[in-house]
C-alpha cells in the first residue's frame, strides 16, 4: 500500500503518529498502522499458530496408532458392543475427515494473517524508507520502483543480504546490520546496470560532480559508491 503525502511532501501520520497508507484498491481508504503493535500481534498470532501446529501434530499421531479410525470414538465403539459395522466404520472415517479438515482451514486462515501482518509490518518498517531515502534520489528510479527492485533484500529485524544470499554488513560500524542507505548503496553497486541506475553527477548543472582532472567526466572512472556519494554530497547531504 503507497502512503500518503503532504502537498510538501511529507508521509502523513495519523491520530496515533503512525505513517498513513491508502488502499491499493480503493484510494478512498486509509488506513494508520501502528508497526510495534503489528509486531506484537505478529508475534501472538505466531504463538498460536505453532501451538496449533503441535496440538494437531499429537492428534494425528494418535490417529496412526488406530490406522484409519478415530481412537475416542472406536475405543467406545469396542469397549460397547465389542466391534463395529461397516457403516459404524464409514461414520467414524467421515468424522476423521472433517475434523482434519477443519484443522486445515484454520491453519490456513492464521497462517494468511500471519502473512498479511507481516507485510504490513514491513511497509512500515523498511518500505517507508524507499520514499525517503537520500541514495534513492540519485538514481533514476522512483521511490516505487527502487522498492520493487531491492525490498527483497532487506528484513524487518534490519538484516540485508545480497542477490546471492550473502550477508551484508555495515562498512563504518564492521559486524553490524549496515543503515539504509549504506546498504542501498552497496546493493546498487553490485548490479552490472549500475551506471543506467545511478544519475550523472557532473555535466554542467550547478553542484556537479566532475569526474576527472578535466571537470567534465560526468562520474567516469568512479564506481557505483563514489558516484553515489558524489550525488549526495551535491545535494547537500553528507
Amino acid at each position: 500500500m503507497p502512503y500518503k503525502f503532504t502537498e510538501a511532501g511529507n508521509i502523513v501520520k495519523g491520530a496515533g503518529g503512525h505513517p498513513v497508507y491508502i488502499d491499493d484498491e480503493d484510494s478512498t481508504k486509509e488506513y494508520e498502522i501502528d508497526a510495534p503493535g503489528a509486531q506484537k500481534k505478529i508475534n501472538t498470532i505466531t504463538a498460536e499458530s505453532n501451538d496449533r501446529r503441535k496440538k494437531l501434530g499429537v492428534a494425528n499421531t494418535a490417529l496412526e496408532a488406530f490406522g484409519d479410525l478415530d481412537p475416542v470414538v472406536a475405543r467406545k465403539a469396542i469397549e460397547d458392543v465389542g466391534g463395529m459395522s461397516d457403516k459404524g466404520k464409514a461414520d467414524l472415517e467421515a468424522q476423521r475427515v472433517a475434523i482434519n479438515e477443519g484443522w486445515v482451514t484454520k491453519e490456513k486462515t492464521w497462517t494468511d494473517k500471519e502473512k498479511g501482518l507481516n507485510s504490513d509490518l514491513f511497509d512500515a518498517t523498511v518500505g517507508t524508507q524507499f520514499a525517503t531515502s537520500a541514495v534513492v534520489k540519485t538514481t533514476v528510479l522512483p521511490p516505487d520502483i527502487a522498492k520493487a527492485t531491492f525490498s527483497h533484500n532487506f528484513k524487518v529485524n534490519g538484516e540485508v543480504h545480497d542477490d546471492k544470499g550473502n550477508r551484508v554488513y555495515s562498512q563504518t560500524n564492521p559486524g553490524e546490520n549496515p543503515k539504509f542507505d549504506e546498504a542501498l548503496t552497496h546493493l546498487i553497486g553490485l548490479r552490472s546496470d549500475k551506471d543506467s541506475i545511478l544519475k550523472a553527477t557532473g555535466s554542467g548543472g550547478s553542484g556537479g560532480h566532475t569526474g576527472g582532472d578535466g571537470g567534465d567526466g560526468g562520474g567516469e572512472g568512479l564506481t557505483a559508491r563514489e558516484n553515489i556519494s558524489a550525488g549526495l554530497k551535491a545535494r547537500g547531504v553528507s
